[in-house]
């Protein structure tokens, strides 16, 4: 299989520990569910969208993926409560975009940097207020000094970002124009 873009860049960079506990927020298709899997992590995958959760079951009907250790659990990743100190990895790719309340998405990755363990590593995905959805009320945007100022604030070490900026496709094959920040912490 060849992984997702975000695991192999974790895995090269030696950020996981393979044979732990890990964690997707969102995971929509589920590439990097699957990629960590292949690894030997037990991957906890949370979604509720019903039609992205039917297609990836589908796709763990494949008989090579009989022996991965998948938990799919149908729940909104707002009220999705995450243990604390159980991850090794925790990866939320654009979905905390999609909650409209700034508050909330940062008590989530709050909740993420919680449920850690010890040099345990995050990837999250922020859209930038110069992102073409922007005025989309059900959805939330920082600027990119507010957002990096509070991951900052956390007990954590700050490993890696990027931004990124450009016109490229959406999921529906659309393009709009993209601001989006990408982090990678990891857990003192």
């Amino acid at each position: 299989m060849n992984h997702s873009f975000v695991v192999k860049k974790l895995n090269g960079d030696g950020l996981i520990k393979i044979n732990s506990n890990s964690l997707d927020l969102g995971f929509g298709k589920g590439s990097d569910v699957l990629s960590m899997a292949e690894l030997g992590f037990e991957v906890d995958a949370v979604n509720n969208n019903a039609i992205e959760i039917e297609n990836f079951k589908s796709e763990l009907n494949i008989p090579i993926n009989l022996n991965y250790k998948i938990n799919i659990i149908d729940n909104n990743i707002e009220n999705f409560v995450i243990e604390k100190n159980k991850y090794n990895c925790i990866i939320a790719s654009n979905s905390l975009p999609f909650i409209a309340s700034k508050d909330k998405v940062l008590e989530i990755i709050k909740n993420i940097a919680e449920g850690l363990t010890e040099q345990g590593c995050f990837y999250i995905t922020i859209f930038g207020e110069k992102d073409e959805w922007r005025e989309n009320k059900n959805m939330s945007f920082f600027t990119f000094d507010e957002i990096k100022s509070f991951l900052d604030s956390l007990n954590l070490n700050f490993y890696h970002n990027t931004i990124e900026e450009g016109y490229a496709q959406t999921m529906k094959g659309d393009i709009k124009y993209w601001n989006i920040f990408k982090f990678i912490y990891i857990k003192k």
